[in-house]
């Protein structure tokens, strides 16, 4: 098929492996994949549970110590992508995964009023506390990605939605 680079989330879950953020994780991750002839170019997906840092719970503080130590190796490693969400309790959601869009393709969607109160099993997320929590979360790995060898930027992705508490919205 001619696939020569690949994004890949790095949790435990999906790897068998230490956090990404332990020593040596990421490069074992970047070499198994040389090995099968990809080149890895960046992670995708909460790599490990960021609930506390997401929902502000006891803990965040070290889990955005974890989370800063992986954008360093990345950084490192010149993984210079990254791919993540701020959707407090929930993760990846649309209400709908069989639409049928321009050409007919098979297309993905989302509509408040199909969805019940709260998606989230931490309950309904107040919008102040979403941004509280994405604040510290930005001011927190900001400095990490701005050493060389690594770059930020952001794609926005559906509209915020101030009672689904998913997102603080861009």
């Amino acid at each position: 098929m001619g696939i020569t680079h690949c994004v890949v989330k790095a949790a435990p879950e999906m790897t068998g492996l230490a956090p990404p953020y332990e020593p040596g994780v990421l490069a074992r991750i970047q070499a198994d994949l040389a090995d099968a002839g990809l080149i890895l170019i960046g992670l995708e997906g909460d790599p490990f549970d960021m609930s506390r840092i997401k929902l502000g719970q006891p803990g965040c503080a070290e889990d955005l110590d974890h989370y800063t130590a992986m954008l360093q190796e990345m950084g490192r490693l010149k993984l210079r992508l990254l791919c993540y969400n701020f959707m407090g309790g929930i993760g990846w959601h649309r209400s709908n995964t069989s639409v049928h869009g321009r050409g007919g393709a098979l297309v993905s969607s989302f509509e408040l009023h199909d969805e019940p109160k709260s998606l989230s099993a931490a309950g309904e997320i107040p919008p102040e506390a979403m941004w509280s929590n994405y604040t510290r979360f930005i001011a927190a790995i900001i400095p990490s990605p701005a050493r060389p060898g690594f770059g930020s930027g952001r794609i926005p992705t559906t509209r915020h939605c101030r009672r689904y508490g998913a997102s603080p919205g861009y």
